[in-house]
């Protein structure tokens, strides 16, 4: 029997991340950089330093920062408790001032000081200054950041205040990154970005984010490459088709909406209208039929008539999207919607359970669409004993196969045979090991 832990354990970490994919690249970067430095990873009772990653775009994801860090400090009081992340850049002497928060301090700051490794190649160049690649070990796919900051000007968006403006990593330095991770083992690849579309525009030789796609592509051992969001507008004819050639490209697009009412749209201060947002995703269903496609929304902005939130909610009933990630208006200080009066509190809430309503019909509706089919499938973190095991389809369906443990990190031919309770359950009909890194 092993004897309980009292109190921290010097040279261990543990990391909480809240937010965004690019978020859980940095916790990933600040992972791999810890490892390197000979730390081992704890549970949040045992770690002698706890790194809690926050969220700053909504009110909510300020409330759970400060929760969190309370919380963590309560359950662990002798670690060195760090804060980072967009809500640390925001209002870091608010989270100073939380008892047991030893540190504030910027991911940058984290990355580039002495325990935490050398920094990405580059120096100071801020197309250059970022961290090195390195997936959270309790994910069986890498989040890479390639991008970060924000050049756009969206009303209701805190987050180019505290991401800063948009730069890149260069090309050359992702291949080595995106091979580094192949050569770990890692069957699927994730680029991720704040801003991901304009990945590259401020390179001192341009690479357009298609290209570097294709150069990815090409890369010897590369299972899947998959995308995070690329906003509507970004979304060109040559990646459209370079979706529809590659199938190491996963077949799953996130396109932000956020409304689909052009004066709602035009006060986010969005670049496009809901018909031309339509033409993007349409073409894509064109190009790849079985693509799974996704989309934000963004209920209650300040001003939107009922009449808006229901062109809203019949756009997206109509349109070829498969997936949504809803969340209510929430007043950034700072921003231009601050300005605005805000719905009431029972409207906004109304009208997200409505889209709630309509994205659970839709991921229904798409996995549907697939009984009877087998589709390639990457199995995910191993799981737990008895539950089976569940896999993630290249078109982003999570598949349940009951009562059969595979290990993660190996494909599967996997076959939809029912959704039961709003869950998809198949059969595994061919089984390839992870390999060896």
């Amino acid at each position: 029997m092993v004897p309980p832990c009292h109190g921290p354990q010097p040279g261990t970490y543990h990391i909480v991340t809240l937010g965004c994919r690019t978020n859980q690249a940095d916790s990933g970067a600040l992972q791999r950089l810890l490892l390197e430095a000979g730390y081992r990873p704890a549970g949040a009772e045992e770690a002698g330093l706890i790194i809690l990653n926050t969220c700053t775009v909504t009110h909510r994801a300020d409330q759970d920062s400060r929760r969190l860090a309370r919380q963590l400090a309560r359950r662990n009081p002798g670690a060195r408790l760090i804060v980072t992340g967009c809500y640390a850049e925001r209002e870091p002497e608010l989270l100073a001032r939380i008892q047991g928060v030893s540190q504030v301090a910027t991911h940058e700051e984290l990355f580039h000081s002495p325990g935490f490794g050398k920094a990405a190649e580059g120096g100071s160049d801020p197309e250059a200054d970022f961290p090195p690649a390195g997936p959270d070990r309790d994910h069986t796919r890498p989040f890479l950041k390639i991008q970060d900051g924000c050049d756009s000007c969206c009303s209701y968006c805190i987050v180019p205040s505290v991401r800063g403006a948009a730069r890149s990593v260069p090309p050359d330095i992702v291949l080595e990154q995106v091979a580094r991770l192949i050569r770990e083992g890692f069957q699927e690849i994730v680029l991720t970005g704040i801003h991901l579309g304009s990945y590259g525009r401020k390179l001192p030789v341009r690479c357009s984010l298609p290209v570097l796609i294709r150069r990815a592509l090409e890369l010897p051992g590369l299972g899947r490459l998959r995308l995070s969001g690329i906003e509507p507008m970004e979304f060109s004819e040559e990646l459209i088709a370079l979706a529809g050639q590659s199938p190491r490209l996963a077949p799953h697009f996130h396109l932000p909406l956020q409304s689909g009412s052009a004066e709602v749209l035009r006060r986010m201060r969005r670049p496009y209208t809901p018909h031309e947002y339509l033409q993007t995703v349409e073409a894509i269903r064109r190009t790849v039929p079985d693509a799974g496609i996704g989309a934000d929304i963004l209920t209650g902005f300040p001003g939107e008539t009922e009449a808006q939130h229901e062109e809203s909610i019949g756009l997206v009933r109509e349109a070829p999207i498969d997936f949504l990630h809803v969340f209510s208006y929430s007043r950034r200080p700072g921003t231009p919607a601050a300005r605005y009066e805000p719905l009431p509190y029972d409207t906004v809430r109304r009208r997200s359970r409505e889209f709630h309503q309509l994205a659970e019909e839709k991921r229904q509706q798409f996995g549907m669409r697939f009984l009877g089919r087998s589709l390639r499938a990457l199995a995910l973190s191993p799981p737990g004993e008895g539950s089976g095991t569940e896999v993630l389809t290249g078109n982003y369906l999570t598949v349940r196969i009951p009562d059969v443990s595979l290990p993660a990190n190996g494909w599967v031919e996997v076959e939809i045979e029912e959704i039961r309770a709003g869950e998809i359950r198949g059969r595994a009909v061919e089984v390839s090991p992870p390999p060896r890194s």
